[in-house]
């Protein structure tokens, strides 16, 4: 019967005026069905979390955290890492770390691509501080958003001002509205987590006149950035260039 529902249930998800005219039980559980699937496919390489391991918030949408803690009585200790490392959620991975054996710290130090790095900060406290753009950019190619965004969080002023200055032309050149969003949104976590100052005198003429030319070239995607996305700084200096 829970199968039966499921297929229904996927069918009719995808007529949302449909869905709309539902009873609010129905509907409330098709909702949260969407979510857990769009869960499942952004996490689609790793083994699969058991449909019961699953929580949601009051909006439907899946409470990670917690759904993730429940995992961690079914899955393998080694599949849990790799969880907790895409969803970024870095305090439960030094956890987890601490419990590991010699050997499964091996293993994780040898197969995954971020295991020397978190290995040197769990069980010596330091990393190679500039190490940290470079395993930012290599969150980003991960699609490890959340984790980008530890991973910038803990780079030297300097990378980050690199760093955001390429996300926003990244964000700039999008070539679909579903791009767009994404890339908005991910340029959105940045600025929250911004502290600084960019002070363009600082920097080379150079690169000053690229980051031009990149703004200039996407004046319309420029144009239509959300408040919430825009750089301060950059916008004063392009006022400056006009």
């Amino acid at each position: 019967m829970k199968s039966l529902f499921k297929i229904a249930a996927g069918k009719i998800a995808k007529n949302k005026k449909l869905v709309e005219t539902l009873p609010k039980p129905i509907f409330n559980r098709i909702q949260k069905y969407e979510h857990l699937n769009a869960f499942k496919r952004h996490f689609a390489k790793f083994p699969e979390i058991p449909d019961e391991c699953f929580v949601f918030k009051p909006d439907f949408f899946v409470n990670a955290e917690r759904t993730l803690r429940n995992a961690e009585k079914i899955l393998d200790p080694l599949v849990m890492f790799q969880y907790y490392l895409a969803a970024g959620y870095v305090s439960r991975l030094e956890e987890l770390w601490k419990q590991y054996s010699a050997t499964q710290k091996e293993q994780i130090m040898d197969r995954n691509p971020f295991g020397k790095y978190f290995a040197d900060l769990f069980d010596y406290g330091q990393t190679v501080p500039v190490s940290n753009a470079r395993y930012y950019e290599k969150a980003r190619n991960f699609k490890y958003l959340s984790l980008s965004h530890y991973f910038f969080s803990v780079c030297p002023v300097p990378a980050q001002i690199v760093l955001l200055l390429s996300e926003l032309n990244i964000t700039l050149e999008s070539v679909s509205q579903s791009r767009w969003q994404s890339n908005c949104a991910h340029l959105y976590r940045l600025l929250q987590l911004k502290n600084f100052s960019i002070d363009f005198n600082q920097m080379s003429e150079q690169g000053k006149e690229l980051l031009r030319e990149d703004i200039k070239r996407n004046q319309k995607n420029f144009s239509r950035l959300p408040r919430s996305c825009r750089i301060e700084e950059v916008d004063a200096f392009m006022c400056g260039s006009l």
